[in-house]
């Protein structure tokens, strides 16, 4: 057998016969990568060098051909061949790219694709579900073209990034998050509900807001920029933010329960995550009733209890507490704390044309069926029904007010001789001193205040057991 001497070792002497494969020579006795030894160095595109590093280890000072994907022209043409009006899939679900980092290729180059040339939306699975209804099957076929991921290629894996490359067109779900609301517990939750979603098959994007108007803000831009579902991650607050930012935007609203009390999740059927992950996969969406408030010179709308009086007073004692006893301990708490300094004031309450004066203690306008972690204070209520449900409380002693009090979590307090429960399209408020109303759990603004109801002014996704659906 012929040796070959080559170069002496560290330790002196001949170094090892070594096969020609192992020692850089092709097959043609020529060093690998001879033939491109030829080709420009600034033609980056097409070979790659390797670093002084890898000639450090005695691989010797070669070139390897680039993968023929890494090409911005035929990247681009690969790009443009499978753009549709929905993101790619990867086997596992949807594929999700990020503008930070963790993307392979050539970002800006894909990036830079010319939009107009995408073709036309792709038919088969969208992501909601087993089948798509025909009507949602046409909003999903008239969405904007945008680049789409394909097998994987560019796709985080699932432990990675939970967003997607941001560029003028949504997912069709997009998830706005509210860090902060449940005193945290939605913020811990951001990485576990993209997990679910996926599992679902559900393509979608999360973004995170920073504070009550950019909730707001966001949510009107996912709409504006086509998102067909909007899915909140937070509260009963968060909702009703994310309700104002899409009323008006054809968008449906979906609740993502992880707020402290989460009342109005419950009356729509989603009281638990895996519910309401469920609920967006099947798109079952209803329209339903929506209150416009005019408190002082502010206009908000909301979708589950708007109050003032007692109840104003105790949201905002609450609101001002650091110790968390949950949805019920920290209302009981700021309620017993608010009791021993309250005194009612002179109500003049307008129920469409029948007018109501005289000290009252609270006075609730009700869309939906519960607040505060379960106080079903408008029992009746239907998010559905084209009505107001109001319950107005008269003075009472504070004794009487204690015992009475238990009743509200059953239901039962409309049979109470204090309690008169009534019903209107449009109701006005107003009181002989300063008192705040509150809509879902958020402050509007002084008396005087005006409730209008909008009926089916905003598409929800809903559960199947959706208690104020009916």
């Amino acid at each position: 057998m012929e040796g070959d001497p080559g170069a002496a070792d560290h330790r002196g002497g001949p170094a090892p016969w070594r096969h020609p494969a192992h020692r850089g020579v092709g097959r043609d006795g020529r060093p690998h990568g001879a033939h491109l030894r030829a080709a420009p160095e600034d033609e980056a595109g097409d070979t790659h060098r390797l670093g002084e590093g890898a000639q450090n280890r005695g691989q010797g000072d070669r070139y390897v051909r680039s993968r023929r994907d890494d090409h911005p022209a035929r990247l681009r043409r690969r790009c443009l061949r499978c753009a549709h009006g929905i993101e790619g899939r990867d086997r596992r679900g949807a594929a999700s790219l990020r503008a930070s980092g963790g993307a392979r290729g050539p970002r800006a180059e894909l990036a830079a694709a010319p939009l107009e040339a995408a073709g036309g939306a792709r038919e088969g699975r969208l992501g909601f579900g087993r089948h798509v209804a025909p009507r949602w099957l046409e909003q999903v076929r008239g969405h904007a073209p945008g680049v789409a991921t394909r097998s994987g290629r560019f796709a985080e894996r699932r432990n990675g990034s939970l967003g997607r490359l941001r560029m003028s067109v949504a997912a069709p779900v997009v998830v706005i998050a509210n860090p902060s609301a449940g005193r945290g517990k939605a913020g811990r939750r951001i990485g576990r509900i993209g997990e679910q979603l996926h599992r679902a098959g559900v393509d979608h994007e999360i973004r995170v807001s920073t504070s009550a108007e950019d909730l707001e803000r966001r949510a009107r831009e996912a709409a504006d920029e086509g998102a067909k579902v909007v899915a909140v991650l937070g509260g009963d607050g968060s909702v009703g933010l994310a309700a104002n930012g899409l009323l008006g935007s054809g968008a449906a609203l979906a609740v993502l329960p992880s707020g402290t009390a989460d009342d109005f999740a419950a009356s729509i059927g989603v009281r638990k995550l895996d519910a309401a992950v469920r609920a967006i996969a099947d798109a079952n969406i209803v329209q339903i009733d929506v209150v416009r408030v005019d408190a002082g010179a502010t206009r908000r709308h909301y979708v589950a209890i708007a109050g003032c009086g007692f109840d104003s007073e105790v949201n905002e004692a609450a609101n001002a507490m650091r110790i968390n006893l949950g949805a019920t301990g920290t209302y009981v708490a700021a309620l017993v704390r608010t009791l021993s300094r309250f005194t009612p004031a002179a109500f003049r309450i307008e129920l469409d044309d029948e007018v109501i004066e005289g000290p009252h203690m609270l006075v609730i306008v009700g869309n939906s069926i519960s607040y505060g972690g379960g106080m079903k204070v408008t029992p009746d209520a239907s998010l559905v029904d084209g009505w107001l449900d109001v319950c107005l409380l008269r003075e009472m002693s504070k004794g009487a007010f204690i015992r009475a009090f238990p009743k509200v979590f059953r239901g039962t307090h409309v049979s109470h001789p204090a309690v008169r429960m009534a019903r209107a399209t449009r109701v006005r408020v107003e009181a002989d001193r300063r008192v705040m109303v509150y809509a879902d759990g958020e402050r509007v603004g002084p008396a005087p205040a005006l409730f209008e109801i909008l009926p089916g002014a905003l598409p929800v996704v809903v559960g199947p057991n959706a208690k104020a659906v009916r």
